[in-house]
C-alpha cells in the first residue's frame, strides 16, 4: 500500500510541478456568478484568480506550447527515512511515463501510452489500472489543459483570504465535470498556486492529499515550483525537482513493457 501511495504521489506531484502547478480540473461555487454557456457557476473573482496565476507563470501562449517535458528530481519519505530518484516523460496530449527508484526496494514504473493506463513495481508486478485510477493520471498527460479550466468545471468558487503555508492566499473551491471537489490556493503577493487540497485515488482506495508549492525558479522561459510537499495521512512527501527540459522525447520512452502488452492482450481476449 505504502509503495502504490509513494508512486501515485510522486506522479501527480511531479506533473503538477511542471508548467507552474497551473489550476487543475477541479472545481467551485459562486457568489458573483459570470455568466457561463453552460449551467456553471463560476466566481467573477474566482476566475480572475486563476488568470492571473496564469499570467504569473509565462502566460497562456508559452504554455500552450509545451508539447514535451521532461523533468528530472528527487523524492524523500522522511518518517521512512527513504530517499529517490523520480524523471518524468510528458508527450502531450496522451503520453506519461514516470520512473521512481528507491534503493532497497527498487523500480517502480506507471504511464499512459493513448488509452492504456499501467503499472509496475517489485512487489506487486506489472498491472492495467483501473478506469479511477487511470483517468486521474490521464489528466497529467497534458498541463496546458488545465487553461481550459473554465470548461472543466462546474464550480469555480473565491472561498475567500486565508492563511495557508506561512502566507496569505486565495482559498478556491472547485468542483469538476466528474462531481470531484477540491481546493486550491494562490499567493496573495505574487499570483500563483502555493498549494491544493484533493482526494486522489489509489489501489487502495481514496486518500485525502495536501499539496504544497514552494521554491519557484524560472525553467526553460516558465516559472515553476522546485519544491513539493505532498501530506497524505500520516505520510509526508518532499518532491524536488531538478531539471526540466522541454526538448522533443522519442516515442519508444512511452512504449508499453512487455508484461504490460501481455495483459493488454489477455484483456481483449476476454473481452
Amino acid at each position: 500500500m505504502k509503495r502504490m501511495n509513494t508512486l501515485k504521489a510522486a506522479a501527480i506531484g511531479m506533473s503538477i510541478l511542471t508548467l507552474g502547478g497551473i489550476a487543475g480540473a477541479t472545481t467551485a461555487t459562486g457568489i458573483a456568478f459570470l455568466e457561463p454557456e453552460s449551467d456553471a457557476k463560476h466566481d467573477e473573482k474566482a476566475v480572475e484568480v486563476i488568470e492571473k496565476s496564469i499570467e504569473a507563470v509565462g502566460g497562456r501562449d508559452l504554455l500552450e506550447s509545451a508539447k514535451y517535458i521532461h523533468t528530472k528530481g528527487g523524492l524523500n519519505i522522511p518518517a521512512a527515512g527513504i530517499t529517490g530518484s523520480i524523471e518524468t516523460w510528458i508527450h502531450a496530449p496522451d503520453k506519461l511515463f514516470v520512473l521512481v527508484n528507491i534503493p532497497m526496494i527498487g523500480e517502480q514504473k506507471q504511464g499512459i501510452n493513448g488509452d492504456v493506463a499501467w503499472s509496475s513495481d517489485p512487489m506487486g508486478g506489472p498491472r492495467l489500472l483501473p478506469e479511477d485510477e487511470a483517468e486521474a493520471l490521464r489528466e497529467e498527460t497534458n498541463p496546458a489543459s488545465r487553461l481550459d479550466f473554465k470548461n472543466d468545471n462546474k464550480v469555480i468558487e473565491y472561498v475567500g483570504e486565508v492563511d495557508f503555508d506561512g502566507q496569505k492566499a486565495h482559498k478556491i473551491r472547485l468542483v469538476d465535470n466528474d462531481d470531484n471537489q477540491s481546493h486550491e490556493y494562490f499567493s496573495v503577493e505574487k499570483g500563483y498556486m502555493i498549494g491544493m487540497e484533493a482526494k486522489v485515488p489509489t489501489q487502495m482506495g481514496e486518500i485525502q492529499m495536501t499539496s504544497y508549492m514552494r521554491e519557484y525558479k524560472e525553467m526553460g522561459g516558465v516559472l515553476q515550483p522546485t519544491k513539493m510537499v505532498q501530506k497524505a495521512g500520516p505520510q509526508e512527501f518532499v518532491i524536488t525537482v531538478s531539471e526540466v527540459s522541454y526538448d522533443e522525447i522519442e516515442a519508444d520512452v512511452f512504449e508499453l513493457p512487455d508484461a504490460i502488452k501481455a495483459l493488454v492482450e489477455a484483456q481483449k481476449k476476454d473481452d
